[in-house]
């Protein structure tokens, strides 16, 4: 697996009595790049808010029953937390109260996540920016030489981590009809349109 430069940066921040905020695009790696994070620390818990169940425990919920369902572990991730409402005040409640406790919280949607925690969890955590693969962390795995031949590829294709280790250009339409248009067409409800296709399709031939 190969090794990310945030995941460096996020343990100098770790269990300094603030929550981690880790924002990315769907599929750019932040569950990978968490979990792995976790497996070095006891005592951690990873959830995801893609599970109602899981989301039911967290929203509107006493400060008592969050420490029931959450206070025997010492790191916490929650994944695709944008998905739960009111999830700032939560958090709040959970770093004020927990503070041996260290969270990390994610979203694919950072217009989401940002309007839910930025005034709760304002002083209260660090924020980070997970993007698709850079040519020094692709260069673990491939000679200068290799690195090299696979430019024109990778600016062609990107370099998000199932497209460069597959290989595969369906992967590449995939992540682009399921992912990426998915996270621009949600906000302010924007209607996939042939249109907006075309816009995205020159801006991208401008690069």
């Amino acid at each position: 697996m190969l090794q990310r430069t945030l995941s460096s940066i996020i343990q100098q921040h770790l269990f300094k009595k603030k929550a981690i905020i880790l924002y990315g695009a769907r599929q750019v790696g932040k569950t990978t790049l968490c979990k792995d994070l976790m497996s070095q620390y006891p005592d951690s818990h990873y959830i995801t808010c893609d599970d109602p169940t899981i989301i039911q425990t967290l929203e509107n919920q006493s400060l008592e029953q969050l420490k029931r369902y959450y206070g025997k572990y010492k790191f916490l991730i929650i994944d695709e937390a944008q998905r739960v409402s009111n999830i700032g005040i939560t958090l709040k409640l959970l770093i004020d109260n927990l503070p041996e406790l260290q969270i990390i919280a994610t979203g694919s949607s950072s217009f989401d996540l940002a309007n839910k925690i930025n005034e709760p969890l304002t002083g209260r955590c660090y924020i980070f920016h997970l993007y698709p693969l850079s040519i020094n962390e692709i260069s673990q795995t491939m000679s200068f030489h290799e690195l090299e031949q696979s430019i024109e590829q990778r600016m062609l294709h990107g370099m998000y981590p199932d497209v460069v280790n597959s290989k595969s250009e369906f992967n590449l339409r995939l992540l682009s009809e399921q992912y990426l248009y998915k996270d621009v067409l949600i906000h302010q409800n924007i209607k996939k349109s042939p249109l907006l296709f075309k816009i995205l399709q020159a801006l991208a031939l401008q690069v």
